[in-house]
């Protein structure tokens, strides 16, 4: 249980939940080659700056919130996919995001205390679990799609 609690809070209240498990090596790794491409102030301060900047003009007096790092997040997820595409190998990249995807279903069923059978009395339940799961399907997809367009092999098949 203390390990379930702290896989939970990791996914919840960190970078490393925000970019999923599976991200997080490739995202540093991906940081670390791309630092000597582009100044840190690009990668690091400028996002840090405009997220304080956003939050304290928005919400006066909360310019603490600076954990809320959406910016970084995004120069990370990207820093990560470059890194994975740069490898060549879709093997690692279909590992990757389907180790996100079953981090995000546990984060899911985790803070339900695992009691998944009330999300199947209502209709809204019902929808709501349908459009998760129609978005899972068509990020696979696309995903695959993508895969197939960039590495195909020299006989035409995937």
């Amino acid at each position: 249980l203390a390990l379930s609690n702290r896989l939970w809070g990791v996914g919840i209240y960190s970078i490393t939940g925000a970019l999923g498990l599976g991200l997080i090596i490739p995202a540093i790794i991906g940081l670390i080659k791309n630092i000597k491409r582009y100044p840190v102030f690009i990668l690091i301060f400028t996002p840090i700056m405009l997220i304080a900047i956003i939050f304290g003009w928005s919400y006066p007096g909360s310019i603490g919130a600076i954990h809320f790092a959406q910016p970084i997040i995004v120069i990370l997820v990207g820093c990560g996919v470059w890194y994975l595409l740069g490898l060549k190998s879709k093997t690692w990249i279909l590992v990757i995001f389907f180790i996100n995807l079953i981090y995000c279903l546990y984060i899911m069923i985790y803070s339900y205390d695992f009691a998944v059978k009330g999300w199947f009395y209502t209709p809204k339940s019902i929808i709501s679990l349908l459009s998760i799961f129609f978005i899972f399907v068509t990020m696979s997809l696309i995903l695959w799609r993508y895969l197939a367009i960039k590495f195909v092999n020299r006989s035409g098949t995937i």
